[in-house]
C-alpha cells in the first residue's frame, strides 16, 4: 500500500512539473503608451521653425545687401539681388507661419541700400514671437543680430579685388548649412510645413550651385591674371 501510495506521489509531481514546464511564459508588461502630441504641441513646434527659419533667411538678406555697393563684378552683384529677392520671398512666407509681427513701418531698416542696388526691398528684421515665450527664441535672435554684424564688417573690411571672391566664399559655405539645416527641421516639421520646408531647400541649393560656379569662375580669372603678370603694376 506505501508503495502505490509513494508511486502515485511521484506521478502526481512528474505531472505538474511537466505541466508547469509546458505553460506558456507570461508576456512582459508592454510600456504605457506616450501621449500623442496635440494639435497645439504641432502648431507650436511649427512655429519655432518658422521663427529660426525665419532669422536665417534674414541674415542672408542683411548681408547681401549690406555689401551690394561694394561688389565689383556685375555677375556678383545680379547674385546678390537674386538672394535679396528669394531670400525676401521665403521671409514673407515664414512671417504667415510664425505668426511673427512685424516691425513698425515707418521704422528705419537696419540697414540702409546704397543707391543702384540690386533691389529696392526692404526686409525689415523679425522681432521674436511673443506667444513662443521662449528664451532660446530670443538667444537665436541675439546670434543673429551678432554674426550678421561681425560677417558684414568682415567682408566690408576687404580689399576691393578681393570682396568679391570673399563674398562668394561665405555664399557657398552659408547656403551649405542652410541647406543641412532644412533637411533636417523638416523632419521635425508637419506635413502641413514640410512642402514649403522642400521649396525652400531646391531654392537654397540652386543658390549653393550658382554660387560655386562663380566662385570657380573668379578663380579661374585670378588665376589668368597671375599668370598673365596682371595686376602687378
Amino acid at each position: 500500500m506505501r508503495i502505490v501510495t509513494s508511486l502515485a506521489s511521484c506521478c502526481l509531481v512528474l505531472t505538474v512539473g511537466t505541466a508547469a514546464a509546458q505553460a506558456p511564459a507570461k508576456p512582459a508588461a508592454k510600456p504605457a503608451p506616450q501621449p500623442a502630441a496635440t494639435q497645439a504641441d504641432t502648431i507650436r513646434c511649427d512655429k519655432q521653425i518658422a521663427y529660426c527659419l525665419l532669422l536665417d533667411h534674414w541674415k542672408e538678406i542683411e548681408v547681401a545687401r549690406a555689401l551690394a555697393s561694394q561688389l565689383q563684378s556685375a555677375e556678383v552683384k545680379q547674385f546678390a539681388g537674386q538672394l535679396v529677392d528669394d531670400h525676401s520671398e521665403a521671409l514673407d512666407t515664414l512671417r504667415a507661419i510664425a505668426g511673427e509681427a512685424r516691425r513698425n513701418p515707418t521704422a528705419a531698416p537696419t540697414t540702409t541700400p546704397a543707391p543702384g542696388t540690386p533691389s529696392a526691398k526692404t526686409p525689415t528684421q523679425p522681432q521674436p514671437v511673443v506667444q513662443h515665450n521662449l528664451p532660446f527664441l530670443q538667444l537665436k535672435q541675439h546670434l543673429t543680430d551678432q554674426y550678421v554684424q561681425s560677417i558684414t564688417q568682415e567682408l566690408a573690411a576687404k580689399n576691393p579685388a578681393d570682396i568679391d571672391h570673399s563674398f562668394m566664399e561665405y555664399q557657398v559655405f552659408g547656403h551649405t548649412a542652410l541647406v543641412d539645416e532644412l533637411i533636417v527641421m523638416k523632419s521635425y516639421a508637419s506635413p502641413a510645413l514640410q512642402p514649403v520646408l522642400d521649396r525652400a531647400v531646391q531654392t537654397s541649393r540652386q543658390h549653393l550651385d550658382r554660387a560655386k560656379k562663380i566662385l570657380h569662375s573668379i578663380g579661374n580669372r585670378e588665376t589668368t591674371t597671375a599668370a598673365t603678370g596682371g595686376g602687378n603694376g
